[in-house]
């Protein structure tokens, strides 16, 4: 899908206005400068993801309980020195 978009100036800096089809959810994106122009891809949060992958991997605990029990084991072992 290819559509054109409208440049503006926001203070200092150069801005695009993107059609509503492209749009990003979240307020950053990263910029990668491209041999033909500029790729615009989404920023995931960072802090959010952490919290995914802590929940994925609480369920997936839940759901096998005997690496709920091999970690547990593992947690309570003494560190070497």
């Amino acid at each position: 899908m290819s559509a054109t978009a409208q440049l503006f100036k926001n203070g200092g800096s150069q801005a695009i206005r993107l059609p509503k089809q492209f749009r990003f959810p979240g307020k950053i994106v990263t910029l990668q400068r491209t041999k033909t122009g500029v790729l615009i891809k989404p920023t995931h949060d960072r802090q959010q993801s952490l919290a995914d992958a802590a929940r994925e991997y609480q369920a997936f605990l839940r759901s096998h309980p005997a690496e709920k029990s091999a970690m547990e084991t593992w947690e309570s072992a003494p560190l070497a020195d």
